[in-house]
């Protein structure tokens, strides 16, 4: 004879904000994390970058309208916003990312029906789907049986003399983020016209840098069977290994 005795437990996730300030492009960022619940569930970086103003010098010949400045975002800018981000606790290393991992999770990881939505956050561009229709050439009232759809594409990869803010939600692909199972827890210039003597592209400015921490409160009895039971847990990490 034997009694079986359910335990229900009461689970919290929340997001808790830290901010940096003064950050700029090819700096180094320093943020300390604080633990307010039991554990460390995910976390995001929100990186608001303005948008930088452009400015042509007239040439030996006069200008048309049409002469501009033009300027693009580069390919995916949210997975190349970072060179590395390490995670420490104490000064000891728990892990780090590096650029690369982001194109590797997108290729691997990131499935068919979310793809749109990690492209968006990254800062890269979708395209605009529009059916438009074939008319018969002699007559405007013919019904239309063959559409042909387009695809416009109007975001940070279009060349334009000027963008909205470039706002990315990169995640910090940590094992202990990507294994919640645990429960541990640049812009390119246009290339200028032949006439135009000066190009002028300001250095894009950082207006905010905030970091989401996910964390977990759980029941204190709950969190006494993680200190007391789970000593040592066996966790594969994938390292960067570099050759000179």
């Amino acid at each position: 004879m034997y009694s079986l005795i359910q335990y229900k437990s009461a689970l919290k996730l929340q997001y808790f904000k830290q901010s940096a300030n003064n950050v700029t492009l090819g700096s180094e960022i320093a943020i300390p994390i604080l633990q307010y619940g039991d554990f460390f569930a995910d976390m995001v970086a929100n990186i608001v970058i303005h948008s930088p103003t452009t400015s042509l010098t007239r040439g030996t010949k006069s200008f048309t309208p049409s002469d501009v400045a033009l300027y693009r975002h580069c390919d995916y800018p949210g997975e190349q916003i970072f060179d590395e981000v390490r995670f420490e606790v104490s000064s000891n290393p728990i892990d780090s990312c590096y650029s690369e991992a982001y194109v590797i999770h997108r290729q691997l990881h990131v499935p068919t029906d979310k793809i749109i939505a990690w492209n968006r956050c990254r800062g890269q561009e979708g395209p605009f789907t529009g059916v438009a229709p074939v008319l018969d050439a002699n007559s405007t009232t013919t019904p239309v049986t063959a559409p042909v759809k387009h695809q416009v594409y109007d975001s940070y990869q279009t060349w334009k003399p000027s963008h909205r803010d470039l706002v990315l939600w990169v995640p910090l692909l940590f094992w202990l983020t990507q294994m919640q199972n645990l429960y541990h827890q640049i812009i390119n210039p246009a290339a200028q016209t032949d006439d135009a003597k000066d190009l002028m592209f300001s250095t894009p400015q950082i207006s905010a840098f905030d970091l989401y921490i996910s964390n977990m409160f759980v029941p204190p009895e709950v969190h006494g069977i993680f200190i007391d039971r789970v000593v040592f847990t066996l966790i594969r990490v994938q390292r960067r290994q570099t050759h000179t």
